[in-house]
């Protein structure tokens, strides 16, 4: 009997931190301020490299805006500190602690 009712607290509370788990969804729309540590490689507006041979290495503050989001899955648009502007898709991985982004320069 003892055995029982462990044994059924366990699956209750097991219940409600998965049932809790389900709906604890990570919503990224908003506004994201961050500042990029980088190496860049050739002409990129936002690090202000325009020699196609020159390396920099930069600290740059970027804005992220997050305007769409289906379940991992989002999508938005990202400047610079010296104005330029660019569109980004990208997902998380299921872990929800890391993802992907790509842009027309590439992949993050």
């Amino acid at each position: 009997m003892r055995y029982t009712k462990s044994l059924a607290c366990l699956l209750l509370a097991g219940s409600i931190s998965s049932a809790a788990f389900a709906n604890d969804q990570l919503n990224l729309v908003g506004t994201w301020v961050g500042v990029a540590n980088v190496a860049v490689l050739g002409v990129n507006p936002h690090h202000g490299t325009t020699n196609a041979e020159e390396v920099k290495f930069a600290n740059t503050k970027f804005t992220f805006i997050i305007d769409k989001q289906e379940g991992r899955n989002f999508s938005g648009y990202r400047f610079s500190t010296n104005g330029h502007e660019d569109r980004f898709v990208g997902a998380l991985r299921s872990d929800m602690k890391s993802g992907v982004m790509s842009d027309s320069d590439g992949t993050r």
